[in-house]
């Protein structure tokens, strides 16, 4: 599944301090696209360097749980973790910060 993801702009900077390839924005220092289990553990080594207990799926999951807290739709979550079918969105979407959301939705009520 296509998933296309606007560049923030963290991200963004990351990106322009490289290295990154021709074909790929993660890349060895040589510019050779980087093999899944490589980019995995370098991923681990620098989730470790920087005191984060987290995977790069564990991180892909409080991503996911951070923009359903913060009223992301299971549409949006599907769009930008390459999902379908909503179930997996749902789980994020229904185990949601209710009480945040409650009182954003609130506010949505005051308005004409």
């Amino acid at each position: 599944m296509r998933v296309t993801i606007p560049v923030l702009p963290v991200l963004q900077a990351t990106l322009n301090a490289g290295p990154v390839g021709e074909l790929a924005f993660i890349a060895t220092r040589d510019g050779r696209p980087m093999t899944k289990e490589s980019l995995g553990n370098a991923f681990a080594d620098a989730c470790r360097a920087a005191g984060i207990r987290k995977s790069a799926h564990g991180l892909r999951k409080t991503a996911a749980t951070h923009a359903a807290n913060n009223g992301a739709t299971v549409a949006q979550l599907e769009a930008i973790f390459g999902w379908s079918g909503g179930q997996m969105a749902a789980l994020y979407t229904k185990s949601a910060n209710r009480r945040k959301l409650a009182v954003d939705a609130v506010g949505k009520l005051a308005r004409k």
